[in-house]
């Protein structure tokens, strides 16, 4: 309703921001993050190839997220969801 009356009366955002999701059906989904990281994990280059101990590249063999704990220097992530991070933009890698 607020979007159609172009005016946000509980959080007064600028209406260019309020686009209408038009009739539902709406599922929500109930979530809750949790520090889950590993300390260590598989060694990965920039394009996040697997490599060996010795720098070469296993081809066709790709790491993201929790998989590539490494990035964070060996100390545990202590930020809930951090990891995510790795894994969503590592997966569109």
């Amino acid at each position: 309703m607020d979007c159609e009356a172009g005016k946000d009366k509980v959080y007064g955002k600028d209406s260019k921001y309020m686009i209408s999701l038009g009739e539902g059906p709406y599922y929500a989904v109930k979530s809750r993050p949790v520090s889950l990281g590993g300390i260590g994990g598989v060694l990965v280059n920039s394009n996040l190839q697997v490599i060996k101990d010795d720098g070469t590249v296993i081809k066709g063999l790709y790491a993201a997220g929790n998989e590539i704990a490494e990035i964070y220097n060996n100390s545990y992530p202590l930020v809930e969801g951090v990891t995510m991070m790795t894994a969503l933009t590592g997966g569109r890698i």
